[in-house]
């Protein structure tokens, strides 16, 4: 599921606007995930909700697993897979 997770945000990434190279970048700093995901919110790549929503769901998925709940993990990935496919 991480897979087609990565990719369905990665054709979202590719879809959507871009914005100019930050100073930081021009600097050779590595990006970090929040500073990705800041940017993205702020071009309107992906609406709040939807961000959340993935967020919520995998830690869902993460947690039932580590508590060997396979139907709740399953359940999650079942959500998740059923949101990221429209």
């Amino acid at each position: 599921m991480q897979v087609r997770l990565d990719a369905w945000l990665d054709a979202k990434a590719a879809a959507g606007p871009s914005a100019q190279q930050s100073v930081g970048a021009q600097l050779h700093r590595q990006p970090t995930p929040g500073s990705i995901e800041s940017s993205e919110r702020k071009l309107g790549d992906l609406s709040m909700n939807a961000i959340d929503m993935v967020k919520a769901i995998m830690v869902r998925a993460r947690k039932a697993d580590a508590e060997g709940d396979a139907a709740g993990c399953q359940s999650a990935l079942a959500e998740l897979d059923r949101d990221i496919g429209k």
